[in-house]
């Protein structure tokens, strides 16, 4: 109540091996000048940071922004752990705060809620009261097949993979269909996808299915 927070969530910050991942932490750099606060996610379970993060951690070093370290996770190792976890990545910077919180149980995130309202600037709201998202449903569900794909397949499909989603129609048994296409870059990729009959692409339709009718409400197919 009395504030609005909009979350940009940026690509990830890291050391480009093509010209799409160049592309990316240019838009990641760039937003983090335009920006009222920062807030670096590490997860708890690392328990010291790594190359990648020093990485980020140099790339943060030069902006004048707001940081704040948000540690995740917190759940996934004992409380006894917490304060050596968060001195060894709070060595990383120079941080507004530090904040320990479980997503997945809300832990520590109204506290978190809290500390980003203090440090944005007064000023009037972007977007209507009720309005979640700025990105179209379409764009949505491409994005939670295409994380089901990343999710399933690291090792083996890099993030060079698109899904395009068709048009969206209401089924008379109120079914949602959602026609999607995979497009990959190589044939082996293709096949990696498809799976030993098929079951690979039934796991990534089968999980993504569950996010999506999470987002609209309905049964999806």
């Amino acid at each position: 109540p009395g504030a609005q927070i909009v979350f940009v969530d940026t690509p990830g910050i890291h050391k480009p091996q093509h010209l799409l991942g160049e592309h990316m932490v240019r838009i990641a750099r760039r937003t983090l000048s335009e920006v009222e606060v920062i807030c670096w996610l590490v997860e708890a379970p690392d328990r010291a940071p790594g190359a990648g993060d020093r990485y980020i951690a140099e790339q943060l070093a030069s902006v004048r922004t707001p940081k704040i370290l948000v540690i995740n996770k917190i759940d996934q190792v004992p409380a006894g752990e917490y304060e050596e976890i968060s001195a060894r990545f709070r060595a990383l910077g120079d941080f507004t705060a530090v904040h320990l919180v479980s997503a997945l149980y809300g832990r520590g995130v109204a506290e978190l809620v809290d500390r980003l309202v203090e440090l944005l600037p007064e000023g009037p709201r972007f977007f209507p009261e009720d309005m979640i998202t700025d990105q179209p449903e379409a764009q949505i569900m491409a994005e939670l097949i295409r994380e089901q794909i990343l999710h399933l397949t690291r090792d083996e499909v890099p993030h060079a993979v698109a899904v395009e989603i068709g048009r969206v129609e209401q089924r008379p048994n109120g079914m949602v269909y959602v026609p999607a296409t995979i497009y990959v870059e190589r044939e082996g990729q293709k096949r990696i996808l498809i799976g030993e009959q098929g079951r690979m692409l039934k796991q990534i339709g089968r999980q993504a299915r569950l996010e999506i009718e999470a987002l609209l409400g309905s049964r999806i197919y």
